[in-house]
């Protein structure tokens, strides 16, 4: 039986209990043993649930080793290009083929190096540039959640109290 039947055989039980259809003497027999195979269920749904998180704990930590592997792997490669491009560019050689490899140095497209910020910022601003501007707002969740809990009414924000199942 399903968790959702026993809970739905609880509820027409208790309404039957309430109605009088239930005699009193099979009251407590009777919901033991509902009460019983609900523990049951739930209980086993708990080690389901357990079993679970663990796996996804396993999983999480091995995404995060294989992560720290790329990006070890990641730099050096990277540091290994820098050395390569560096002493072709000592030899003054920008090009070399062989039978595995076309190695090319070649020229990145120009960009934009920010080297002060705000002196960017501000001459932005004064020169109506705005369209050089990314704003990017955000709620600082936990200091509006300290305003509404100190009892400041904000338009669009609540406080919310909500449940959680806990399994140990």
């Amino acid at each position: 039986m399903k968790l959702y039947e026993i809970s739905e055989n609880y509820r027409a039980f208790m309404a039957a209990v309430d109605s009088g259809e239930i005699p009193d003497d099979a009251v407590s027999d009777t919901l033991d043993g509902i009460i019983d195979d609900f523990e049951k269920k739930a209980d086993n749904i708990a080690c389901l649930i357990k079993e679970l998180r663990l796996d996804a704990q396993g999983i999480k930590e091995e995404a995060d080793n294989l992560y720290a592997r790329q990006k070890q792997k990641q730099a050096a490669a990277d540091r290994l290009s820098r050395y390569l491009q560096a002493n072709m560019q000592a030899i003054g050689n920008g090009k070399i083929e062989t039978a595995r490899n076309r190695i090319v140095i070649k020229k990145n497209p120009i960009s934009c190096k920010i080297v002060d910020e705000d002196v960017v910022l501000g001459f932005l601003s004064m020169h109506h540039m705005e369209d050089c501007i990314k704003r990017e707002v955000s709620i600082k969740k936990r200091e509006l959640l300290a305003r509404l809990k100190d009892g400041e009414e904000i338009p669009g924000a609540e406080l919310e109290a909500s449940e959680r199942i806990e399994i140990k």
